[in-house]
């Protein structure tokens, strides 16, 4: 099936392509953060939300830690 998320400005997929983290930002900011997606799921879990610029997500060589400027 396929799955869609709203206001993407940048992803990554960890190495084995069980993650996938994106960034979101909407007009009225009500939708930024930055945001990871378990792809077996289609679960996405918020890493952290509100107003910012989110962005050079990288994960580390395990897919089990990631980092975002």
């Amino acid at each position: 099936s396929e799955t869609r998320f709203q206001n993407v400005l940048e992803y990554r997929f960890s190495k084995d392509g069980r993650w996938l983290v994106y960034s979101a930002s909407s007009k009225d900011s009500s939708a930024d953060g930055m945001f990871a997606v378990e792809t077996a799921s289609g679960t996405a879990t918020p890493l952290l939300t509100g107003g910012g610029d989110y962005q050079q997500a990288a994960f580390d060589d395990a897919g089990r830690q990631v980092a975002f400027l």
